[in-house]
């Protein structure tokens, strides 16, 4: 189901029905009920999870260190959760203003609405819980490592992305599988997504590598330090 690939970063956790705040803008709408402020908290928690914890957990000598000292990666995580949150909602804000005004550009009223509707609707948004808990970071992980660039790389992100999809749609009842893919597959909305794939790539890739700011840096190094400083006192007591 190739159509739902490039709305799949953006679209993995609205958990309620999410209003359409934009009814005289379909273009807006779309892009607010894909950005949700419920998924931007649920994808926070969820970055934290897969991207942070799980990162640091594929480290060889992070994993050395957590067998030595259980639990101290999730530690880590709650120590710099509070730094992290602001550059979450930043990084968000920036992607709902961009994403809208591709769609602005690029879509048709009917069509903007059309979509909206359907990520609203109750089928919608059970897809959208589908993808929620099925998104995995397992190549942008690696990618991280095994370049030592500090960047994810679009080929990363778009495979995982591609992961994730698959792993949302076989997670689905089969009678919601058969609606969806009947739905997307016979809507002129759909069709147009698909030619949007690289422009909503690109606006996720940029996403996922903007940079702290350095007051952000320096709160998120001092939070691991004290948790280190802290666990291995516990750890590792002197004799």
């Amino acid at each position: 189901m190739p159509i739902v690939r490039p709305l799949a970063a953006a679209a993995l956790a609205c958990l309620a029905p999410a209003p359409l705040l934009a009814q005289d803008n379909p273009q807006h709408a779309l892009a607010e009920v894909l950005t949700a402020d419920a998924y931007v908290e649920r994808t926070f928690h969820q970055a934290m999870e897969v991207g942070f914890e799980g990162a640091l957990a594929a480290d060889a000598s992070m994993a050395e260190i957590e067998g030595a000292c259980p639990g101290v990666i999730a530690a880590m995580r709650a120590a710099v959760e509070p730094a992290m949150w602001p550059a979450h909602q930043r990084g968000y804000a920036a992607y709902r203003t961009d994403l809208a005004a591709l769609f602005e550009r690029e879509l048709s009223d009917d069509h903007a609405r059309g979509a909206a509707d359907f990520f609203a609707s109750p089928l919608g948004q059970r897809y959208l819980v589908a993808l929620a808990g099925a998104a995995v970071a397992d190549t942008m992980i690696a990618d991280l490592a095994d370049s030592g660039a500090g960047h994810i790389s679009a080929g990363a992100l778009a495979a995982d992305d591609a992961d994730s999809v698959a792993r949302a749609i076989a997670a689905l009842e089969p009678a919601d599988r058969a609606q969806i893919s009947a739905t997307l597959e016979g809507s002129e909305w759909a069709a147009e997504f698909r030619r949007l794939e690289p422009q909503v790539a690109e606006l996720q890739l940029a996403m996922a590598n903007a940079d702290f700011s350095e007051e952000e840096e320096r709160a998120m190094d001092a939070a691991i330090d004290g948790v280190l400083e802290t666990r291995f006192a516990d750890c590792f007591p002197e004799e």
